[in-house]
């Protein structure tokens, strides 16, 4: 979600009222300095939509029944509530909003989780965030039969990353009520981004809807998309991400799955959850030879992002994350090196 989403979306061919969930990996500017305007893009485009909705339903002479609330559920780092309050609450446009936000961070254990939406700032419902902690992959018999699959694989692929250091459990997270009573402080920013991160081995996040307070579970709607999360290593908490029909498009044909990874130099937390996926997005911001680089950026090659994906046994593998000092290539002699 970085700078011009809000624009990139609608010409791509998104219109922000369709929009019902958004996915950050990571806080690094080109991921979501954009994050703000699409919040109130989205909100003006799901007002606009219900407005031109209950217009059509008067002129039809039909009951439009009791309103149903509109949610957009947002899912992120630690530090995603910070983020928000930056863009959001210190420019005042949260006052402004008229559709409810649900910002989800992710943390590593039960003590750090907040289960229940709670308001950002005091004075607006429309804006709530909560806490949750994982899941691990040995609870569930599938994922745990993935991992061994696919762990032969990846212990075959040179590894060029080495642990920083050793996971933090808590990665330093104040209490969410202090964090947004006081924002976020120096020490807080240093645990979180002075060092690079080791993902957290075994375990996962389990993506879905949740109710906002007050609301009956049973009224939240059911995802079109299953949704699973891991943690990836870079030079920040970093997420990837699982999407699978929870339907499939057409009789006798397999749920499609495709997984959406952040920047990242070792993806490996995530493979369970990737096996066999039809579409898997992987960084390439080095070519092959600049592993050195990849040490100290905490980035990967293309070549290992190939090596990911045959590991996974993913069907098709798109690159992203060029670097800018690569140039087009032109012509037969180009494309064929």
């Amino acid at each position: 979600c970085g700078e011009g989403s809000h624009r990139q979306l609608p010409a791509a061919g998104v219109p922000l009222n369709q929009v019902r969930s958004i996915h950050v990996t990571h806080l690094h500017g080109d991921h979501c300095y954009g994050l703000g305007s699409v919040i109130r893009g989205i909100d003006l485009a799901k007002v606009e939509e219900a407005a031109a909705t209950a217009a059509a339903a008067t002129e039809a002479g039909k009951e439009t029944g009791p309103v149903k609330p509109i949610v957009t559920h947002i899912w992120g780092p630690p530090g995603l509530v910070q983020l928000l309050q930056a863009q959001l609450v210190l420019t005042g446009a949260h006052l402004g909003l008229r559709t409810y936000f649900i910002v989800t961070e992710f943390v590593l254990t039960a003590e750090d989780a907040v289960p229940q939406a709670q308001p950002m700032v005091a004075g607006c419902d429309k804006l709530l965030v909560r806490r949750q902690a994982p899941r691990a992959i040995n609870e569930i018999a599938s994922l745990q039969g993935a991992l061994n699959t696919v762990q032969p694989a990846l212990d075959r692929i040179p590894q060029v990353w080495y642990p920083p250091r050793q996971p933090a459990p808590s990665m330093g997270l104040p209490s969410l009520g202090s964090t947004l009573q006081g924002g976020i402080s120096d020490d807080h920013a240093e645990s979180l981004y002075g060092r690079n991160f080791l993902a957290t081995p075994g375990v996962f996040w389990v993506v879905q809807p949740t109710p906002l307070p007050g609301q009956d579970p049973k009224d939240v709607p059911e995802p079109k998309l299953h949704c699973l999360a891991a943690q990836l290593q870079h030079r920040v908490p970093c997420w990837g991400y699982v999407f699978q029909e929870a339907e499939p498009a057409q009789p006798d044909v397999p749920r499609r799955k495709v997984c959406i990874l952040g920047d990242t130099i070792n993806s490996a937390g995530i493979a369970p959850l990737a096996m066999g996926c039809d579409v898997i997005s992987h960084e390439a911001t080095f070519s092959k030879g600049m592993e050195d680089k990849c040490r100290v950026a905490q980035h990967s090659t293309g070549w290992m992002a190939g090596a990911f994906a045959e590991a996974v046994q993913a069907k098709q593998l798109v690159l992203t994350h060029f670097s800018a000092r690569y140039t087009r290539l032109g012509g037969p002699e180009g494309r064929s090196s």
